[in-house]
């Protein structure tokens, strides 16, 4: 049955310690001796999975239930994710658990008293706090109150592609210089193509190249920015295209750009920065 109820994913582990105990897991942790059942939806518009996420959502789904007597269900939508989360809302017929949800719909649920106030609950929680440090004030409003926090945080994920990389044996011939800012990759890069303007057959080689999309939220990171925002000392946050972190971003990749030396065809988004 769905409840009258929001949170993030965290409400999970915050549910297990509310529910009668029995005997502990392999991880130490006490399992309900009541079967937790639990209704979550994914809020991501035109959600598709193939036969492989498919056997992977079922294999945890019964290693949740064997091993924390939990069972979810997880709510997905073929269409719009935020028309869907409106119709529940409108319904009174939404789930436990949302996660994805976007700032206005997440704000509807606070302002209608239907979201779990979660801030008693973190008070309790020391690793979630040690964890999230200082950047926890940034999810409690005006009053102090935390209704919603993000999906992962602090989590190391493997994720390559989105990491600037060099050949390792061109920065070995080089002369393996210590990189340590976006500068000092930016001279090796430049003076290993200075060694190799082109590749054995003779085809012109460029010096920088996109896995993904060439987002600013997505590679600001070097510059100390957070998913294009800075987060000021006071806690409130500015957007990347009004901070000098930014202008410093915009100014490094212009450079590349402007070097020629940068397949134009592949980064329409990223050059066409402005650089003041």
């Amino acid at each position: 049955m769905l409840k009258r109820a929001l949170a993030l994913v965290m409400v999970l582990s915050l549910t297990l310690g509310a529910a009668a105990m029995a005997e502990e897991n392999a991880f130490g942790w006490e399992v309900p001796e009541e079967t937790l059942r639990i209704y979550t939806f994914n809020n991501s518009s035109n959600f598709a999975t193939g036969e492989e996420q498919d056997l992977g959502i079922e294999n945890m789904k019964a290693y949740m239930l064997e091993n924390f007597n939990v069972e979810y269900e997880v709510i997905t939508t073929d269409g719009d994710a935020n028309e869907q989360l409106n119709l529940m809302l409108a319904s009174d017929t939404y789930p436990d658990i949302i996660v994805g949800a976007s700032t206005v719909n997440r704000q509807k649920f606070v302002d209608q008293g239907r979201a779990v106030d979660l801030t008693d609950y973190i008070a309790n929680c020391p690793n979630l706090q040690h964890r999230m440090g200082d950047m926890l004030g940034l999810y409690a409003d005006e009053d102090g109150r935390i209704y919603y926090l993000p999906t992962t945080f602090s989590n190391l994920m493997d994720l390559p592609d989105y990491s600037a990389h060099i050949r390792y044996d061109e920065w070995m011939e080089i002369g393996s210089p210590e990189i340590n800012t976006p500068e000092d990759w930016y001279n090796a890069i430049m003076a290993i193509y200075e060694l190799h303007p082109t590749t054995d057959e003779g085809e012109q080689r460029y010096t920088l190249g996109l896995y993904d999309q060439g987002m600013p939220e997505y590679l600001g990171g070097y510059w100390g920015l957070q998913q294009g925002w800075k987060v000021n000392d006071d806690n409130t946050l500015t957007y990347w295209t009004h901070t000098d972190e930014g202008k410093k971003m915009a100014a490094f990749f212009n450079n590349w750009w402007l070097r020629s030396c940068w397949p134009r065809t592949a980064c329409s988004t990223i050059c066409c920065w402005p650089s003041a």
